[in-house]
């Protein structure tokens, strides 16, 4: 029987655990971002939040151009 993950947060874990050099975010002319890499700058993100008093349940607004970037932001806000 497989483990199925309970959260946005716990795929990302699983897969920078798994395959932390592949790829998660691909962009036209910029470097791949790997799970590894992906899953620190979550943490960078949800700590910078929570740094600012925001946590669990509280809203947050995203106002950031299509790419990479929104994408990390999304998936960091989401976990």
């Amino acid at each position: 029987m497989s483990t199925y993950p309970s959260s946005i947060r716990q795929l990302l874990e699983m897969q920078a655990e798994r395959r932390s050099d592949a790829p998660a975010i691909l962009a036209p002319g910029r470097e791949p971002l790997s799970y590894a890499r992906l899953l620190r700058q979550v943490e960078e993100t949800v700590g910078a939040l929570a740094r600012m008093g925001l946590g669990r349940n509280h809203p947050v607004a995203l106002v950031l151009p299509n790419g990479p970037e929104q994408a990390v932001a999304f998936v960091a806000i989401a976990s």
